[in-house]
């Protein structure tokens, strides 16, 4: 066995529609939150798909128990049989998140720790997030910590994992906009006034208003339909246009990708076209629904940041519309190459380097 010296902090945004992971010395990944539990077979897909087998430690027994087997991501999507993907807040500290964040951590141990050993001890930090509809069911992540067995290709994994912080979504994109890649601090504006949030996820769209770099937590709001007309509109358009029958999955894929395969030609179709007249309509949507009915036609917030993967389609509209508001990842030299989906976490990693620092 390895036991690895130092711990390792994690930042894992296990949300609705990706789980996005972020660390030191590691390349941020992504894969989509489907589960499915499977039996002991091992799969794997690359980057967005792949199984994990997995144990909690009993303090009472001192034994390992309630051993399962999950499929994750992409692997989750193309097997029959019951999936998982829970948008409601049941999710909150469930078995279901939990199994997205172990997935995550031996994913990224995977890339981290360099040694021929098959079987590794380590302990882990989670720096986890949370819509801000549901900040105040936090504890419920914080129960998380615990030791856990998880196998995950040819390695065995012995994690010691606490979890250090729960961030409301939409903190993690504030501070990468205040914060650079070292955690220095380079954007004061971000520290005076209103910032609106807004978290374009393939499942909800979650807004939130931060005074300076403190939650209003009475602000937050999830809208759980707006995603699902995109999606059914998208069905339609396929119907017509294709003859084909698109789950939401499908869809999402299609989003986060640009482009989609037929089932039966296999032809390459880019939705550039498709995205764009979407886009226009859920900038409509958050116009209305956001702006105008939560945000007081704007007045309550000094200025817009977006975050999430959506968020690129709606970004240029938004924009255009309201060019003094809206502030893009492009307008800063610190954010222009951070994905719009990775934003939460990467801004949690920022805001960690940035304690540390002041230690």
């Amino acid at each position: 066995m390895y036991t690895v010296k130092y711990p390792i902090d994690l930042v894992i945004d296990a949300g609705n529609g990706t789980t996005c992971v972020v660390a030191e010395r590691l390349s941020p990944f992504i894969f989509p939150s489907v589960i499915q539990q499977i039996e002991a077979v091992r799969m794997n897909l690359g980057s967005q798909g792949f199984t994990i087998h997995m144990e909690r430690y009993n303090t009472q027994t001192g034994a390992w128990q309630d051993r399962k087997s999950f499929a994750v991501g992409d692997t989750a999507n193309i097997l029959t049989g019951l999936k998982t993907r829970n948008t409601s807040k049941d999710r909150i500290g469930s078995e279901y998140q939990l199994v997205l964040i172990l997935a995550a951590t031996v994913r990224a141990l995977d890339a981290l720790i360099d040694s021929g050993a098959e079987e590794f001890k380590v302990k882990v930090n989670w720096l986890l997030n949370i819509p801000p509809v549901y900040y105040r069911m936090r504890q419920r992540m914080l129960d998380l910590s615990g030791s856990y067995r998880v196998e995950y290709g040819s390695h065995i994994y012995l994690i010691d994992a606490e979890v250090t912080q729960v961030f409301p979504e939409g903190a993690g994109a504030g501070a990468a906009y205040m914060l650079d890649h070292d955690g220095a601090f380079v954007n004061a504006a971000f520290a005076q006034g209103r910032t609106g949030v807004i978290d374009v996820g393939y499942r909800t769209i979650d807004t939130v208003i931060f005074d300076g770099p403190e939650l209003i937590e009475p602000t937050a709001k999830s809208l759980t339909n707006s995603i699902s007309q995109i999606y059914q509109l998208m069905q339609q358009w396929a119907m017509g246009e294709f003859e084909e029958a698109w789950t939401e999955e499908e869809c999402e894929t299609a989003l986060r990708n640009g482009f989609i395969a037929l089932r039966h030609s296999k032809e390459r179709i880019d939705l550039d076209e498709w995205i764009e007249e979407l886009g226009v309509r859920l900038a409509d949507l958050v116009e209305r629904d956001v702006f105008q009915k939560q945000w007081n036609d704007l007045g309550d917030v000094d200025r817009v940041i977006l975050a999430g993967g959506g968020a690129y389609m709606i970004a240029p509209h938004l924009k255009e519309r309201y060019p003094n508001v809206i502030v893009q990842r492009e307008d800063y030299p610190h954010t222009a190459d951070v994905p719009y989906e990775m934003m939460n976490a990467t801004g949690h990693l920022r805001l960690l380097l940035a304690e540390r620092a002041t230690l």
